[in-house]
């Protein structure tokens, strides 16, 4: 069997686990320096850049991907839970513990690694359909999503591009400090669309937020579900519902993250009254869970 996670992956899972260990506490205010403004005249917020064209995402499909996020996933503090983690993805919980207890990738790797090949080879055509119709349904989502997403942050994209694995594992996977993101490949029309734009936004609010905020002011924990409920928000302007449909007013108390249901509701106030994307920033990052 050949051997699929690479030298590469291995060293970018060091990574997701420190990303995504994340939102397993009940949320709690914390004690947050909030920016100051200099002057005492109200500043004009900051114009947005035009947008001109969709954001452009390459649609790929990376079976070494998906075994180095396998491992990373399940060797994380999953705020999902490991059993609802392991559903998701269609792995049998036996296998998600061995992962999760290994002394070393090595001591599961060719598991992994069969697991991975076999969905791949099963499910190869689907994949490839699947690869085929996200782009078109980008070509057809992506310019109104670029433009709600820069006009409402009020920042350019920090990535020239984004590249979107199909995944034959993964429901959707985010990328804290890059242009990474996944989807799962059998998802319906909406969701394929509502994922996507969840993954994206996520990456690109946290990366703002990250403009404003630094680590001794706000923990990686606390800006990713900042910006897990902001990506909820984003997808619900008006422009934008007709492609992903409606969100429930209370996403997080049904979702895998039921811990943000409490800040999702007050960050759906200061959201919907803000007065500049910093200013809301600003203003949410008092009442983020505790680190």
């Amino acid at each position: 069997m050949r051997k699929i996670i690479g030298p590469a992956h291995v060293a970018a899972i060091g990574a997701l686990v420190a990303a995504l260990g994340c939102g397993s506490g009940q949320p709690q205010a914390a004690s947050v320096a909030v920016p100051t403004v200099a002057s005492s005249a109200t500043p004009e917020p900051p114009r947005a850049p035009p947008v001109q064209q969709a954001l452009p995402v390459r649609f790929v499909i990376d079976a070494e991907y998906d075994a180095s996020r396998i491992f990373g996933m399940f060797r994380i503090d999953d705020p999902a839970g490991l059993e609802s983690r392991a559903a998701s993805m269609g792995i049998d919980v036996a296998l998600a513990r061995r992962v999760q207890r290994a002394e070393s990738l090595a001591a599961v790797e060719a598991e992994i690694d069969g697991l991975v090949q076999s969905r791949h080879e099963q499910h190869g055509r689907e994949l490839i359909r699947a690869r085929n119709h996200f782009e078109q349904l980008w070509n057809e989502f992506g310019p109104a999503f670029t433009e709600v997403v820069v006009e409402t942050t009020q920042h350019g994209w920090f990535h020239q591009h984004y590249e979107c694995v199909v995944s034959a594992f993964h429901p959707g996977i985010s990328d804290w400090h890059g242009n990474r993101v996944a989807v799962l490949y059998s998802h319906g029309t909406a969701q394929k669309r509502r994922i996507l734009g969840h993954e994206i936004a996520l990456s690109h609010v946290f990366q703002v937020v990250r403009t404003l905020f630094d680590e001794a002011q706000l923990s990686d924990r606390q800006v990713w579900a900042l910006s897990e409920i902001t990506a909820v928000l984003l997808l619900e302007d008006p422009r934008l519902q007709r492609f992903c449909g409606p969100s429930s007013s209370e996403y997080f108390r049904t979702s895998n993250y039921p811990q943000l249901a409490v800040v999702e509701s007050k960050l759906r106030t200061l959201y919907r009254n803000r007065s500049s994307f910093a200013g809301y920033v600003a203003k949410a990052a008092p009442n983020l869970p505790m680190r």
